[in-house]
C-alpha cells in the first residue's frame, strides 16, 4: 500500500522536515475527539489510544507546533516502535 499521503508524511519524517502543514497538537485533538466518541458509544478504539499516547508524547517533547508527521520524534531513539508507556 502507498496512498500518496503516507509517501508524503512518511518522506518528510526520513528527512526529518515537520514544516506545519498540519500541526500535531491538532492531530492530537483530533485523536482525543475520536477516544471521545467511541467511549461514548461503547466502541473500543486501541489503535486510536495508541495513537493519542503518541501524539501526546510528541508534543510533551516540544514538537506540537510541527506538522503531525513530527510524531516521529516521539519513537525515533527508542530501541523499540512501541510507544511509551501511558503516565
Amino acid at each position: 500500500m502507498g496512498p500518496a499521503y503516507a509517501q508524503i508524511k512518511g518522506k518528510k519524517m526520513i528527512e526529518r522536515d515537520f514544516a506545519t502543514s498540519f500541526p500535531l497538537y491538532l492531530a492530537a485533538k483530533d485523536a482525543r475527539l475520536v477516544l471521545e466518541a467511541a467511549d461514548t458509544t461503547g466502541h473500543e478504539a486501541r489503535l486510536a489510544e495508541v495513537i493519542v499516547r503518541l501524539y501526546e508524547q510528541a508534543d510533551a517533547q516540544g514538537n506540537g507546533e510541527q506538522d503531525m508527521s513530527a510524531v516521529y520524534e516521539a519513537i525515533s531513539g527508542r530501541d523499540d516502535d512501541r510507544p511509551a508507556a501511558a503516565p
